[in-house]
């Protein structure tokens, strides 16, 4: 046994017994124990040697043992014992056997559906006990967030938890990270008090991450990562799981507010909307509910499954393959008729002829048998045959019938046929100014920009909001002739917003007015339903998508996406602003 183990040992005394190191971090290691007498396995926290003599990172050592001490919880780690030598602290908890949901995304990538909400109704259950006997974690991250063997999720690592109301300045003054960045809360990076509203902003992040396999600011690094936090939106998850239910978005956007006050009031308000959704999912097969949470469903979107849709004793909402049905296994008439002529039997369901129309059958026959008999008794011999005979007659009701009478438009000319114009610029600006209907107090959107008029060289800035989550696209014609595209853009690509935040563009960067001096107009069109417009795509070159009038297929292109989505139920508002040259 090492130098290091003999300590540890000596440390704790002979009720354990120590064996292969299992973790390893900042504060210290964990190593494997056995209790000698049970024969049953724990975990053994030891804290590094070198930090020992640090009065500050001792309190928080021993704060992570007391609070997790007094936390009775199947969802949280139990300690069973902690102390202090000469050489060492340590605290002994529980050991899990199983993985953490870091590396189980890492082998992964994105969680299924029905698992994620699983892992999420665990762990805010969990979360949701700690707030209430007053402690905020202050760490929620995948790596803390254990799955034993049976399934079953642990929160650990109360290391830098405190209970409400408390100080906190005996961490701060450490110089020690208090958190993870990846998954830190806006006010948590800002230094300001925390609750445990935090805690759920973090824990939004986690299920985002689960949902899509990706971090939302997954490239950023360093400084960028706080700088996103406290300023950035992520782009909604369906922009990478497109066939996400829309509910699963919007618990998550919520979660990831900026301001506290706008996210879940507490752990037990989310757990009641997953729950609510969950309850949702159990009114549809498993098939089902697979193609939902692999993003297979496109015919019958998932992201239109909202509470009440479908009912348990309402057959109509329920697709004929999920429908029992004791004539499933009947063919169609041209299967059956595709089946005969390949020699196949008609199967005994095939429908029989009633009664009256047998009868009716049987009275044309015979009629028809009549007058052939007739014909062959009265027609005198040597004369031409009746089919030679009734020739003309028949040429004569050939030509009176109406399909065969010629059409108007076969006697026009082809040089009178007018030719089709091609689209210009201003044509499909007209079309997109009369696409949909302005909008009312069933579906608000206001849309305006920081003053009515600026020079040349003035910031801008596009400022837009919704009362409904809706797709939105805002379109600027310039006072130079130019159509530019100013949401979706670079920044934020996805056309999903949602209800009530107000979105700025551009955020984070000044805009300038270029001019010349005029009026702009600002045009914007929403729908609940997903339409385009441009068939472009963002680049670092062109963060904003643009048409002029030299170009045509561009042009030609949008005039076709404007007549495929005249059928969408669009709302639609406009602005105007001035553009002045002082300089004239």
């Amino acid at each position: 046994m090492s130098e290091v183990l003999e300590k540890i040992k000596e440390a704790i005394g002979n009720k354990y017994e120590i064996r292969d190191i299992i973790a390893q971090g900042g504060m210290g290691q964990i190593y494997l124990g056995v209790h000698q007498s049970l024969g049953k396995k724990v975990a053994i926290k030891i804290i590094h040697q070198e930090l020992k003599k640090d009065t500050d990172i001792r309190e928080r050592f021993f704060r992570e043992a007391k609070l997790s001490a007094k936390l009775n919880h199947p969802g949280i780690i139990d300690i069973y014992d902690f102390g202090s030598e000469d050489d060492f602290d340590y605290f002994i908890m529980s050991y899990i056997e199983g993985t953490n949901l870091k590396d189980k995304l890492k082998r992964e990538g994105s969680i299924e559906l029905n698992e994620c909400l699983r892992l999420m109704t665990a762990v805010t259950d969990a979360l949701s006990y700690a707030h209430d006997k007053g402690v905020v974690h202050r760490d929620i991250k995948p790596a803390n967030i254990m799955i034993d063997k049976q399934e079953n999720v642990i929160l650990t690592d109360f290391g830098i938890s405190k209970e409400l109301g408390s100080s906190d300045n005996a961490l701060t003054k450490t110089g020690i990270s208090i958190g993870s960045p990846p998954y830190m809360s806006p006010e948590q990076i800002k230094g300001e008090p925390l609750d445990k509203r935090s805690d759920l902003y973090s824990l939004g992040i986690v299920f985002y991450e689960m949902i899509t396999g990706k971090h939302p600011f997954e490239d950023k690094r360093g400084f960028e990562i706080y700088h996103a936090h406290v300023h950035e939106i992520p782009l909604r998850p369906e922009s990478s799981v497109p066939y996400l239910p829309y509910q699963i978005g919007d618990i998550i956007m919520k979660l990831i507010e900026k301001s506290p006050d706008q996210r879940y009031e507490d752990g037990h308000q989310l757990l009641k909307e997953i729950k609510s959704f969950s309850s949702i999912l159990s009114h549809i097969t498993d098939e089902n509910a697979t193609q939902i949470a692999s993003g297979k469903i496109k015919d019958n979107d998932a992201t239109q499954i909202s509470p009440g849709k479908i009912k348990d004793d309402d057959p109509t909402q329920v697709s004929p393959a999920q429908r029992p049905d004791k004539d499933s296994t009947r063919k169609s008439p041209q299967q059956n008729h595709e089946d005969d002529s390949a020699g196949s039997p008609i199967p005994d369901e095939t429908p029989r002829i009633s009664g009256k129309k047998w009868m009716v059958s049987a009275a044309i026959g015979l009629s028809l048998v009549l007058a052939v008999i007739l014909v062959w008794k009265f027609y005198p011999q040597g004369e031409k045959s009746p089919q030679e005979k009734l020739q003309p007659s028949t040429t004569v009701t050939t030509v009176e019938l109406p399909q065969e009478k010629p059409q108007p438009s076969t006697t026009l000319k082809s040089a009178e046929v007018p030719k089709p114009t091609k689209p210009s610029l201003d044509s499909i600006i007209r079309k997109i100014t009369a696409l949909g209907e302005k909008g009312d107090a069933e579906f608000l959107l206001r849309l305006w920009v920081d003053k009515p008029e600026f020079e040349i060289g003035d910031a801008i800035s596009y400022h837009f909001q919704s009362d409904k989550n809706c797709y939105l696209t805002v379109f600027n014609k310039t006072s130079g002739g130019e159509l530019i595209q100013i949401f979706p853009n670079h920044f934020n690509s996805a056309p999903l917003i949602q209800a009530k935040r107000e979105y700025t563009v551009p955020e984070g960067f000044e805009l300038e007015v270029t001019g010349p001096a005029g009026s702009e107009n600002i045009i914007a069109l929403a729908s609940e339903e997903h339409f385009d417009l441009f068939p472009k795509k963002f680049d670092e070159q062109q963060p904003f998508l643009s048409v002029t009038e030299d170009d045509q297929n561009l042009i030609d292109l949008i005039d076709e996406n404007i007549n495929k989505i005249e059928k969408v139920s669009l709302i639609r508002q406009q602005i105007t602003y001035s553009i002045v040259d002082t300089k004239r």
